[in-house]
């Protein structure tokens, strides 16, 4: 029964070291501007909102482990919100505005800190007042080891 107490006490101790940052994790740093500008992809200029001035906004990457802070500015006259899509995170930076989360409030900045705990590709929009469908549509993409061959890519609208 020693014996048993000993290799639970080890596989325990084992764990919780194992658990911890890997030594090449990294504090990955963001900003992203939402603002409502004028696009083109028809021929026709229509308001749209964007985000860092374009549609779709940036790919955002990081490694398994690494530490995500997203600064994320509203510029716009309304509220707004960014659900990382597929996103292991906690509910508190989910992004799903009155669930889990208060909106982002027009000219306001809030700052989305959280531990990326699983690799693969994703995609982020907002969910506040159908504007994913406005124009706020947005792609990122994840993986392990950028240099493992994985062929992993971003995904994106057509447009």
């Amino acid at each position: 029964m020693v014996r048993f107490k000993i290799f639970i006490t080890a596989l325990l101790v084992a764990g919780l070291l194992s658990s911890g940052p890997s030594p090449q994790a990294a504090t990955i740093e963001y900003e992203l501007t939402i603002e409502q500008k004028e696009v083109n992809f028809t021929g026709k200029a229509v308001p749209a909102m964007t985000i860092n001035g374009g549609i779709p906004g940036p790919t955002l990457t990081f490694k398994e482990g690494d530490l995500a802070r997203i600064q994320v500015h509203n510029r716009m006259n309304v509220e707004t919100s960014i659900h990382w899509h597929g996103l292991l995170v906690p509910p508190e930076m989910d992004g799903v505005p009155n669930i889990s989360f208060p909106p982002i409030a027009a000219n306001t900045t809030f700052t989305y800190e959280f531990p990326i705990r699983q690799s693969g590709t994703y995609w982020y929009h907002s969910h506040t007042n159908l504007q994913e469908q406005r124009g706020l549509w947005l792609h990122c993409h994840r993986t392990a080891d950028l240099n493992s061959g994985c062929g992993a890519r971003a995904c994106g609208p057509s447009l």
